[in-house]
């Protein structure tokens, strides 16, 4: 056991067994920090130099656990990883990448080689060779799948905020990540311009699950619930629907 591995383990020698009640955030190596949001459920977070809160998920479940983004670098990654498997003995089995940003796909290289990675075709796209020898999925359709016993289903949105955004709904749990499409309660700058159509149009393919949802995480910011998909439409200055433009993806030939 490393010496970063010993540190952790005795840090969450407390923290992690009053989990996932515990109020307060387990700060990692790296740069990342944990809280939790609903049981078994946590939110990894990274603060950006100019004070944003990055969000991304770690969900555990009976054979492993699913990770929402991979934090923005090797370090982050590696913290989350370590916490989980020499803790609690629980493997990360599959990573799902919300977009390519990199403070959300930074920390690839600290992702283990075994672990499965889902990403829209996009996403795929922009990392190019950085997914060399990984097994990955392309989502291309919006079904549940079940990963470590965990069900999660993962759905392209096509251009929200950005054009690879994919939201990440785990049923079992009552919990909607949904990425940078959706915005938190204290964002209050106007956004879309001319991505407001399909901003909406991604808006829309969240609204039932959001309506079953407990909580929901946007990509930056506190989680809150289903009226955060409400305070998105605002700021995009409706409070409607609307039908979006098709986007064409590249292709690509990932499995």
């Amino acid at each position: 056991m490393t010496a970063r591995q010993t540190a952790l383990f005795f840090t969450l020698s407390w923290t992690v067994a009053c989990a996932p009640h515990a109020s307060r955030s387990l700060q990692l190596p790296g740069g990342v920090a944990l809280d939790p949001v609903a049981e078994d459920v946590w939110r990894h977070t990274v603060t950006t130099t100019d004070g944003a809160v990055v969000n991304g998920l770690v969900v555990l479940g009976r054979d492993g656990a699913v990770l929402v983004d991979a934090g923005a670098t090797p370090a982050q990654a590696e913290a989350l990883s370590t916490v989980l498997q020499v803790r609690l003995q629980t493997p990360i089995v599959a990573l799902v990448l919300s977009d390519a940003d990199p403070l959300r796909t930074g920390g690839l290289a600290g992702v283990p080689q075994a672990v499965t990675i889902y990403a829209s075709d996009a996403t795929i796209h922009a990392l190019g060779s950085r997914l060399d020898g990984r097994r990955v999925f392309r989502l291309d359709d919006d079904k549940l799948r079940t990963v470590g016993g965990i069900r999660f289903e993962a759905v392209h949105l096509g251009a929200g905020s950005d054009d690879d955004d994919v939201a990440v709904w785990f049923p079992d749990h009552g919990v909607l990540f949904g990425g940078d499409t959706v915005l938190a309660a204290d964002d209050t700058t106007p956004v879309g311009g001319a991505r407001a159509a399909t901003w909406r149009h991604a808006l829309g393919l969240l609204d039932t699950m959001a309506g079953a949802a407990s909580v929901v995480v946007p990509g930056e910011g506190a989680p809150g619930d289903a009226g955060l998909l409400g305070h998105t439409r605002d700021l995009l200055g409706t409070g409607g629907d609307a039908t979006a433009p098709s986007v064409t993806m590249p292709s690509t030939s990932v499995h």
